[in-house]
Order: C-alpha cells, then sequence, then structure tokens
C-alpha cells in the first residue's frame, strides 16, 4: 500500500443463495483487512515478523451467486502478504 491507496487483492468466488460462509486467511503485516465487498470485514493493527489467522463470517443474499472477498493493507503501513484464503 501506497500513501494513496490501500493495495488491494480482491477476487469474486462463486457462491449459493441464503448460505452461511466463513472467509479465512493467514495475514502478515501492519493494519491488515480481510473482507467481503457490500459485508463485513475484520483487521488486525499487527501480526509482528510471523503470520495471524484473521476470519469474517457472512451470510449470501436470496439471489446471489457471487461474492467478492478481499485483502488489503492501510495506506502507507508497509507490505502485506496473505497465505491460505479460503470460504467454506
Amino acid at each position: 500500500p501506497s500513501a494513496s491507496a490501500t493495495g488491494q487483492c480482491k477476487q469474486t468466488v462463486s457462491v449459493a443463495p441464503n448460505t452461511a460462509y466463513t472467509l479465512t486467511a493467514q495475514v502478515k503485516g501492519s493494519y491488515v483487512y480481510l473482507g467481503v465487498d457490500g459485508g463485513t470485514s475484520t483487521w488486525t493493527p499487527g501480526t509482528g515478523s510471523g503470520y495471524a489467522p484473521l476470519t469474517v463470517s457472512f451470510t449470501t443474499g436470496a439471489s446471489q451467486t457471487s461474492a467478492s472477498v478481499y485483502v488489503h493493507g492501510w495506506y502507507g503501513q508497509g507490505n502485506v502478504d496473505a497465505d491460505d484464503i479460503s470460504v467454506n
């Protein structure tokens, strides 16, 4: 992330309508965010030198067949790493 951008990485995934999901990731860095567009997100202020887990739960709408999930770092806070991202 730069001083004027969050350095976001996003992917659209297929989902079933009216279904509860859990988005998980192992993240490393300062002010790392994990979330779902139009839904919930969570963040960590810092993970030190190692990885830490982040988890977000969301439920799809009645006709929803896709969801955009993302990970990003906050403005000017340095590099962010993410691994083992999954939607279950």
